[in-house]
């Protein structure tokens, strides 16, 4: 471990960075594992990157039986109880944990127990090796004889002459040609990858070419000094306009994006991403993998000069991403119709003083991103789930935003052909009344001191993500029923938020709703049918008192949390949120009963009710409930369980902690045959 990366009660951002830059982790579980919690951070952080970004984890079962750990029995059953005395204000980090250790428990692994350590460890390097480089160690120890081969054929290819080489391996089967061509292969491909990378792309795109076309593309390569480069910018001319937008947009902001995300922004262009993507893939310019846009490093340098190669003035060319070039651009009066995309890091930029009408000439401009790469590096490559779900806020390193950017003027003018528009720390408190952008897909502006963006209905038909989190002067919402694709809606520490347009209702394709910490929403929607919302974020919504009526089945909503809220029951149509599986209504002063349909939720498996007050009893259970297995009553105001309470027969935890009230439990909780933990302490 980094000397750096120094133990503490919470994971620090530098350690969950080293977690999402790695290839590998070794979770190494001994029966003292589960009792800190900064390595149960660590284990969530590295089961968030095994599900997003393809990251690979092994586990070391540390003289303990396995079992435990998939079951959480034994030292862990000991830990949690200790950890639920801990963590009594934040249950949601325990369920977290657990299911950490159960993803844990399937992942493939190692049992140390009567085995020697040695052997152990050489097993585990092996294999990491093996998937590292292709061969694994134990392989390469069983070769006998390889030298006298590997020096022949040193001799044969004369690595330090400039010339082409071929050598053939010839012999009868299995005599080993194939293992000979392995090993030196392995030996040297480190010193031909930046020239590999050329004859892949080199040979994509004469693939199905005819002998006359490849002797052509020869001679034209014949001319040029710098070959590989040249390989390189060949293919790249060999493609369409649109192909070329689409490549060129990926080198210079998109590369480490989702793909279809990217995908929305440029056929809103007009690129025809779908097709394209597919040529530039066949043609090796770019790969894809866990849906992610990969490029080359030295096809992304060559993007960048491509575009720099168009015009020595920068006012000129197509894209700008220098610090310098939109500086000059935007300060003096060398702006011009061809600049279509700008984006400015601001982690490396000082001051920026500008005009608003810097941008009155940019017409066609498309994107516009101004943020800091220091911070948002890390986030890019997050699912939208996983974005909202990260463990710290990353958003309050924003503040200084606003000193870094200051305009002057009364904003007048902005592009209406932007399709994405990413500015954070938007220093104005509106947008320009003209601003009508139809073909914008991204609107992230967190950290603003905008109050409001338009008046009235305006028509966002490709409208699908919409970030203003964090802008404490924002007082309202704008009607959302011009964005009917609306898929992620971003409003958290809002804290002037009043009211939310009732519109918000009726989106269909809500994924996000994340409305945490706006302390001052009143105002909502009294009906939500959102079919497609799997993240519902109303924590900290303090002044929030009456909850929604849930129109329709909505089946992908696994979390929901109401803690802190003011909201003063719940409606019987909460039964229709039918995949939920856990619901945090924690602190939640006001609650003094359940509608009963909240155990017709099949899907639930955690409910939590911890530190309500005035929640005196549970709703009777009228059927079985196999999936409820954590149950959260501790510091709430409950006198007494039901006898219906035999009918939780999949409850492993029951928390009873601090219920002062609690005068007597039915005879019926000896019938919980599934239940492992029970906590009474305090009662």
């Amino acid at each position: 471990m980094d000397d750096r990366l120094r133990r503490g009660e919470q994971i620090s951002p530098l350690l969950l960075k080293a977690i999402e830059e790695s290839r590998f982790s070794i979770i190494i579980v001994s029966d003292n594992y589960a009792f800190s919690g900064w390595c149960l951070d660590e284990l969530a952080k590295i089961i968030e990157c095994v599900k997003v970004m393809g990251h690979k984890a092994l586990s070391v079962f540390y003289n303990m039986d396995p079992s435990h750990v998939r079951h959480q029995t034994g030292s862990l059953a000991e830990a949690f109880a200790k950890h639920e005395q801990i963590y009594r204000e934040k249950m949601e980090k325990l369920v977290k944990w657990r299911e950490a250790l159960t993803q844990l428990a399937t992942i493939s692994g190692w049992d140390s127990r009567n085995r020697h350590e040695s052997k152990l460890i050489e097993e585990i390097v092996g294999h990491i090796l093996n998937k590292l480089v292709g061969i694994s160690s134990s392989y390469m120890e069983d070769l006998v004889g390889m030298e006298p081969h590997i020096e022949a054929m040193d001799s044969l290819l004369c690595l330090g002459s400039f010339d082409v080489r071929m050598i053939g391996l010839w012999g009868m089967a299995s005599i080993g040609k194939t293992t000979i061509a392995k090993v030196v292969y392995e030996r040297i491909y480190t010193q031909f990858e930046g020239l590999l990378l050329a004859l892949k792309v080199l040979g994509s795109s004469l693939y199905a070419k005819n002998k006359n076309e490849w002797k052509s593309e020869l001679e034209k390569l014949k001319q040029f000094p710098d070959k590989v480069q040249n390989v390189l910018k060949i293919s790249f001319e060999g493609l369409d306009d649109s192909e070329q937008n689409i490549f060129l947009d990926i080198a210079c902001f998109y590369k480490g994006h989702d793909k279809d995300f990217v995908g929305e922004i440029l056929d809103s262009c007009g690129f025809f991403f779908s097709i394209g993507i597919r040529n530039l893939e066949d043609k090796s310019l770019i790969t894809i993998s866990d849906n992610k846009l990969c490029m080359h490093d030295l096809l992304q340098e060559m993007g960048w000069e491509i575009v720099r190669q168009k015009s020595e003035v920068p006012g000129k060319r197509s894209r700008l991403r220098a610090h310098e070039d939109i500086n000059h651009v935007l300060t003096t009066n060398t702006r011009t119709e061809a600049v279509e995309r700008i984006f400015l890091d601001l982690s490396m930029s000082k001051e920026l003083n500008f005009s608003i009408d810097a941008f009155a000439k940019m017409k066609r401009l498309r994107l516009l991103k101004i943020c800091d790469l220091q911070i948002d590096r890390s986030l890019e490559y997050l699912s939208e789930k996983e974005l909202i779900t990260y463990p710290h806020d990353v958003w309050t390193g924003r503040k200084y935003l606003y000193n870094k950017v200051h305009l002057h003027g009364d904003p007048k003018f902005l592009s209406n052909s932007l399709s994405d528009l990413y500015w954070h720390g938007y220093p104005l408190k509106s947008l320009p009344s003209n601003f009508h952008p139809k073909k914008l897909v991204e609107l992230n502006m967190g950290f603003s001191r905008l109050k409001q963006l338009w008046e009235g209905k305006k028509q966002f038909d490709k409208l699908k993500s919409f970030i203003l989190c964090h802008s404490q002067n924002l007082t309202k919402t704008p009607d959302f029923s011009g964005a009917p694709n609306l898929k992620k809606l971003i409003l958290k520490g809002c804290t002037s938020l009043v009211e939310v347009h009732p519109s918000i209702g009726a989106l269909k394709k809500l994924i996000v709703l994340d409305l945490e910490d706006c302390k001052k929403l009143k105002s909502f929607s009294s009906s939500i049918h959102m079919e497609s919302l799997q993240i519902f974020i109303l924590t900290g919504c303090s002044k929030l008192k009456k909850f929604l009526e849930v129109q329709g089945n909505m089946e992908h909503l696994p979390k929901l949390s109401l803690q802190g809220s003011a909201i003063q029951g719940l409606p019987s149509s909460i039964e229709n949120l039918s995949g939920l599986a856990l619901f945090i209504l924690k602190d939640y002063k006001r609650l003094e009963s359940l509608p009963r349909s909240i155990f017709k939720l099949k899907s639930l498996k955690t409910l939590i009710l911890s530190n309500c007050i005035g929640f005196k009893k549970l709703p009777k259970i009228q059927e079985n409930l196999k999936n409820l297995m954590e149950l959260f009553l501790d510091g709430s105001g409950i006198i007494e369980l039901s006898s219906s309470i035999r009918c939780l027969n999949g409850l492993i935890l029951l928390n009873m902690m601090n219920c002062k009230k609690l005068v007597s439990l039915p005879q019926s909780i000896c019938e919980l045959e599934s239940l492992q933990t029970l906590t009474l302490r305090g009662c």
